[in-house]
């Protein structure tokens, strides 16, 4: 895109970019409050996450030059964790415009309060979009395929938050009351890390929103979010948000939604347990031909032999790209792939493991029928995988048992998982449900 030509202090706000009405009303708000020579400021443009604080401030840019100001988006984290003689430079000189969520506008006014007095701080607040914005902005990056929300829907849903609507459009197998869950979920992360809103949700709602959250997101919100509330979806949004990131570049990846309702239930068991830590086994037996190309981009076996036939030892696993939705790195995870002609490719994140004998002694069970998998028994090659996560941290196995077995339930493969917990159990695709294994 075209750079703006550099505007005179007395030009028109006309960036080269469109804004929302709530990014041009709080833009108007920077500008006015640069109008000043009788002291230091700091304006720091505030708002949700998702909103389109950096995108304002980058429209902005020529505007705030033009007046002699300088522009560090994240001066909170420049000041508090990376301070530079630059930075303070431009504190002792003249204005200086940054942007950042509810949480980081508190630490920045502690550190002005405290390091620098003569500095004050200017809030100035961006609202999200219009019920009507949400909805044009929503009907611009769905895309064609069918969905199970309308656009009415799913503007609704999104809070007219930017990233919101990004995370709901990412999956078109997502029902309303998980969009509702995503919503509610991205909300009360930003509120519940706010020392002023944490408890005043009514006061933060009219002040960054234009769209009223329901009583159901509201609950949500009030909640703590992630994987410390103790519900797996409560991190939905962030890998859908991941999803979304992927399909921009051309990718995509199955959604992280489980078919099977009961995976839902022992994943959130695992999540509310006192145990602090909980290994997964997961052995698919078959992979069939026609599934296990996608199964090498998902898991990083694609990048893996890339990796070799350059000669380079490296194991892919963390730039497949399911690993990259989930966010994930292949600290104490030990894969094992068979190709449908034989050959093996395997990972052991942790020496002395012995990966590819467990793999071979669970193909071996499968073979002999000790396994109580539901086999397909293809008249084709098929290929096999064994994964193992034993990270120290509970949630981290969690997020890992998620990321493999949602993706298995989606292209409909049979497998086993063995964890202490909740024991045994067995994905049936035909019934699409899962069954325990009873122990002998």
């Amino acid at each position: 895109m075209a750079q703006a030509e550099r505007p005179t202090n007395g030009e028109a706000l006309q960036p080269q970019v469109a804004l929302t009405e709530g990014q041009r009303r709080a833009a108007q708000g920077v500008l006015k409050a640069l109008d000043t020579t009788s002291e230091r400021r700091v304006v720091f443009l505030e708002g949700l996450g998702g909103t389109g604080k950096d995108f304002t401030i980058d429209a902005l840019t020529p505007y705030i030059t033009a007046k002699g100001a300088f522009v560090n988006k994240h001066i909170e984290i420049s000041l508090s964790i990376f301070p530079s003689a630059d930075t303070e430079r431009t504190l002792r000189e003249g204005h200086v415009v940054g942007s950042g969520d509810l949480r980081q506008q508190e630490l920045l006014q502690q550190t002005l309060s405290r390091e620098y007095p003569d500095n004050k701080l200017v809030t100035v607040p961006l609202q999200g979009m219009t019920l009507f914005e949400a909805l044009n902005y929503v009907r611009a990056i769905k895309g064609e395929q069918p969905r199970l929300l309308t656009d009415e829907q799913l503007a609704a849903s999104s809070l007219g938050i930017h990233e919101v609507a990004q995370m709901l459009v990412a999956d078109p197998h997502l029902p309303e009351d998980l969009a509702v869950r995503v919503a509610g979920s991205h909300l009360g992360s930003d509120l519940q890390r706010s020392d002023r809103y944490h408890d005043k949700y009514p006061e933060a709602v009219k002040r960054y929103l234009r769209i009223e959250p329901t009583a159901a997101m509201v609950e949500i919100t009030q909640q703590q979010g992630g994987f410390r509330q103790g519900h797996l979806y409560d991190r939905l949004g962030r890998v859908l948000k991941n999803k979304f990131d992927l399909q921009q570049k051309g990718g995509d990846e199955e959604s992280p939604l489980f078919v099977a309702p009961e995976s839902v239930d022992i994943y959130n068991r695992l999540l509310q347990s006192d145990a602090i830590y909980e290994g997964i086994r997961i052995f698919v037996p078959e992979v069939p031909m026609q599934d296990f190309p996608a199964l090498a981009r998902a898991f990083g076996l694609e990048a893996t032999k890339q990796y070799r036939a350059q000669g380079y030892s490296d194991d892919g696993y963390r730039d497949g790209t399911r690993v990259r939705m989930f966010k994930e790195n292949e600290r104490k995870v030990d894969t094992w792939f068979k190709e449908p002609d034989g050959k093996i490719y395997l990972s052991d994140a942790h020496e002395g493991r012995h990966t590819d004998e467990i793999g071979r002694k669970y193909e071996q069970r499968f073979r002999r029928g000790e396994l109580p998998v539901q086999a397909r028994h293809s008249s084709e090659p098929v290929g096999r995988m064994y994964f193992h996560t034993y990270e120290n941290a509970k949630s981290i196995n969690v997020n890992r048992g998620w990321m493999v077995e949602s993706w298995l339930q989606q292209r409909g493969l049979p497998y086993i998982t063995e964890t202490k917990l909740v024991g045994s159990y067995t994905y049936n695709p035909e019934t699409q449900s899962i069954e325990p294994v009873k122990s002998k």
